[in-house]
C-alpha cells in the first residue's frame, strides 16, 4: 500500500500534546502545548546549537516535556535519537554506551550527570560529544568542575532554565576557560523571542529591590 498524505491538516494553534508536571506546588497538573510553542522549542535549540542530521542525540527521560522535545529536535533535524534506559542500566553502562554511540548531544539530568562522572574512568572514547546540556535540577560550580575535569576541551556544556509551561528561558554555554565565581552555575540570558520581565501588582516594571512577579 502506497502511504498517502494524511487529509487532517494541523494549524499552529491546534492541540500537540498536554504533559503533566507538579512544578513547585506538589500538586499534578497538566500542561497544554499546541504545534506553534512546540517549533519554537524545537527552532531555537536548532540555531543556538547548530543541529543537523549528522548528529546523534541522547534520550534518557520518558513522560516529561524534555522527553518530548528531544524527539522532535532529531525528527524535525533528520538527526538520530539513541535511547537508553539509565535506571535499568545503570550509570558505568552510561558511560560506556556514550561511546559506543557516538553521542555527539547529550541532554542529561544534573543527578545523573553527577553519577555518570563519578563512573568514568578515562578509557572511554568520547571524541564525538560536542554538547552536553544539563537539565531538570540546580547546577553548581561543582559541576562544572566535574565536567572540566572529566571532559576534553572540545566538548561545551550548557546550563540553562526552563518551566513546561514556557519551554526554554536562557541559556548559558560554558567551556573549560568559562571561570564561576559564585557556588550555582549561571542560567544565561534570555533565549530569542522570550522576553522575561518582573511585573508589580498593576502590571508595571518593578523597580531594583522591588517585589514582582516573573513574567515571559
Amino acid at each position: 500500500q502506497p502511504l498517502s498524505t494524511p487529509s487532517q491538516k494541523s494549524k499552529p494553534s491546534d492541540l500537540a500534546y498536554i504533559v503533566y508536571t507538579s512544578g513547585s506546588t506538589g500538586h499534578p497538573k497538566g500542561v497544554l502545548q499546541n504545534h506553534q510553542n512546540l517549533l519554537h522549542r524545537v527552532l531555537t535549540r536548532t540555531n543556538t546549537r547548530h543541529l543537523c542530521a549528522a548528529d546523534r542525540l541522547t534520550h534518557l527521560t520518558a513522560g516529561t516535556s524534555n522527553a518530548i522535545t528531544n524527539a522532535c529536535l532529531a525528527l524535525l533535524n533528520g538527526a538520530t535519537l539513541v535511547s537508553f534506559d539509565a535506571r535499568e542500566e545503570g550509570p558505568a553502562a552510561l558511560a560506556r554506551w556514550l561511546a559506543s554511540e557516538e553521542v555527539s548531544i547529550c541532554r542529561i539530568g544534573v543527578p545523573l550527570f553527577r553519577r555518570l562522572c563519578e563512573n568514568l574512568t578515562g578509557n572511554e572514547n568520547l571524541s564525538e560529544l560536542r554538547l552536553i546540556e544539563l537539565t531538570s535540577d540546580t547546577i553548581r560550580r561543582s559541576d562544572i568542575d566535574l565536567f572540566k575535569k572529566r571532559f576534553s576541551r572540545k566538548t561545551i556544556l550548557i546550563t540553562a532554565l526552563s518551566s513546561t509551561e514556557t519551554g526554554l528561558l536562557t541559556e548559558c554555554f560554558l567551556d573549560h576557560d568559562s571561570n564561576i565565581d559564585d557556588d550555582d552555575a549561571p542560567v544565561g540570558y534570555p533565549v530569542e523571542d522570550k522576553e522575561i520581565r518582573i511585573l508589580d501588582d498593576n502590571g508595571n516594571e518593578a523597580g531594583v529591590n522591588e517585589i514582582g512577579e516573573i513574567t515571559v
